[in-house]
């Protein structure tokens, strides 16, 4: 997997924000407002919420960021 983002323009009073991508662990998955990461927390597998609303205007930016680093999965023989 790769970076996957959707933008959403802030209304002043919307706080859920739909995760609309696939991703292999929560941790992945990142909000920022107007460029600056912003702490949320996970309504559903779908959902997250940010507290306070971000402001009418604001971008608010939903990312995954799969790690390339890491080793997400085990191989074994048989």
């Amino acid at each position: 997997m790769s970076n996957s983002f959707v933008e959403v323009t802030g209304t002043g009073s919307q706080t859920s924000f739909t995760v609309p991508f696939d991703y292999l662990d929560a941790a992945h998955v990142s909000v920022s407002v107007d460029a600056v990461d912003t702490a949320f927390t996970w309504v559903t597998s779908g959902i997250v919420n940010v507290t306070p609303a971000p402001a009418s205007g604001a971008v608010v930016r939903v990312l995954r960021t799969t790690p390339k680093d890491a080793l997400l999965v085990t191989l074994a023989n048989g």
